[in-house]
């Protein structure tokens, strides 16, 4: 197949093509339209249609169905294209010609939705061996995302020669060289030459006079993080990454396309988890997302009703200053966005590293100076909308000391909840949303409650 391939607009007329090619028939012209797609857009195709027309349209495809657009699928739709491809018999087939990572990480998603003898059916009993191997590393470790073929390894002492002589040579490279690892008598990694200043040089030259050991001293441990392989590529802007043992010998290599890949579902994982869900929650059955979701509306309702105790204790100052009730979902609302701006940029900087022991009392002071200058500018405007809406230069002035008072607190909260439970171990953007609204939410009920029960006794009014 041409490596020239169609673009694929979503919002264009093609999936209205291919359904109506599928509806009539046209098996050819179908099998062509696809096949002139990128894999990630044959993928993003896939996600388009309806399950029957999936069913067909891989059913058309069969043999040549594209093994790398199993690896672009979850959810719905990878179980619709393995279900077809389990009955034409071909689905191990397709997932063994992966490499082993992506084979991995297919292999998992379908044993989730009851495919477990997949592996299993895999002929190449070498094949087998590298995915359980690559299936055996922690899900989120540099193990699991490491390339066990796709890179080319050699002796220190070669010969720019030798090199070319080898990759002529070998079959089983692959067909996109950017760097050469240099290892030593041992497999461990001790420098890595270009593949450009292997071309640019003599024959005779020797890559330990031309390797650059200063990037490839940055080795990872098959059980680094994702994320720390992940900031070690943005930091050092590497494109090739070993991956080593704990002797020190090099298993594979990650590199930088697999990186983004990990940037972008990192940066998607704390994004939902701040709303207290995660990819299967958004690709799921409807039944499976409903129970997912359940605790947290319920864990939602308990810290709803505790602000509610809260607004209970006062119940005498509201009936005597009625519009107080009018003002308790705008403090609440306003303090929210500004707990979850706070708590937005916090998460992400604890994700990134960017906070630590060293600079986390700097950040507590910044979050709390900037709710401090929005709660003076907001509370400026905000009081003139309250006097509007009450008529009541008293109840203006105790909305915007409130308003001053929580947008300080929000930035203060929104800061050193996320810091805490980071610190305790648990991960900042699951927990931390519910607790900080809630809390939140109650100390602008109480603040502005007990203000205005302060003011009425003054008054003498209560």
């Amino acid at each position: 197949m041409s490596d020239v391939h169609n673009s694929y607009d979503r919002e264009g007329r093609f999936v209205e093509r291919i359904v109506s090619a599928i509806a009539v028939g046209l098996d050819k012209q179908v099998v062509k339209l696809v096949l002139g797609l990128h894999p990630a857009d044959q993928a993003e195709l896939i996600k388009d249609l309806d399950d029957d027309h999936v069913r067909s349209l891989v059913n058309m495809l069969g043999k040549l169905f594209e093994p790398s657009v199993l690896s672009e699928l979850n959810g719905d739709a990878l179980c619709i294209v393995a279900e077809v491809l389990h009955e034409m018999g071909i689905l191990s087939d397709i997932i063994s010609s992966l490499d082993a990572h992506s084979a991995a990480s297919v292999v998992d998603a379908l044993a989730d939705e009851g495919y477990s003898d997949i592996l299993e059916s895999i002929k190449s009993e070498a094949r087998r061996e590298d995915i359980e191997e690559t299936l055996s590393y922690n899900e989120d470790s540099a193990g699991r995302i490491m390339s066990t073929s796709g890179y080319v390894a050699v002796p220190y002492n070669w010969s720019v020669l030798d090199v070319g002589g080898y990759i002529k040579r070998s079959k089983s490279l692959p067909k996109d060289i950017r760097d050469i690892i240099i290892v030593d008598d041992y497999f461990k990694p001790i420098g890595c030459v270009p593949f450009s200043c292997i071309i640019r040089s003599t024959d005779d030259t020797t890559l330990k006079s031309i390797v650059n050991s200063g990037d490839y001293t940055r080795t990872v441990d098959i059980y680094t993080d994702q994320e720390d392989v992940a900031r070690l590529f943005m930091k050092y802007s590497l494109s090739t990454l070993p991956v080593v043992d704990s002797s020190g010998v090099l298993m594979g290599v990650i590199s930088i396309t697999d990186v983004l890949d990990i940037i972008d579902e990192e940066a998607m994982r704390d994004m939902l988890l701040i709303a207290n869900v995660n990819e299967a929650d958004v690709r799921g059955g409807i039944i499976s997302i409903s129970l997912k979701r359940v605790p947290w509306i319920m864990l939602s309702v308990l810290a709803a009703f505790s602000a509610a105790s809260v607004v209970s204790i006062f119940k005498p100052t509201i009936e005597r200053m009625i519009s107080l009730a009018m003002l308790m979902p705008v403090i609440a609302s306003l303090s929210g966005v500004g707990g979850n701006q706070t708590l937005t940029v916090v998460v992400r900087n604890i994700s990134t590293k960017d906070i630590n022991r060293r600079n986390v009392f700097k950040v507590i002071k910044k979050e709390f100076l900037i709710g401090l200058v929005n709660g003076l500018l907001i509370s400026s405007i905000a009081g003139i909308f309250s006097y509007l809406l009450t008529d009541s230069i008293a109840i203006s002035i105790i909305f915007s000391l409130t308003l001053i008072c929580t947008l300080s607190a929000a930035g203060l909260i929104g800061t050193i909840v996320p810091v805490i439970l980071n610190k305790i171990g648990l991960d900042p953007a699951l927990a931390s949303g519910t607790f900080v609204s809630t809390t939140l939410d109650m100390l602008a009920f109480f603040v502005l409650l007990w203000s205005s029960t302060k003011y009425l006794n003054y008054a003498g009014i209560l």
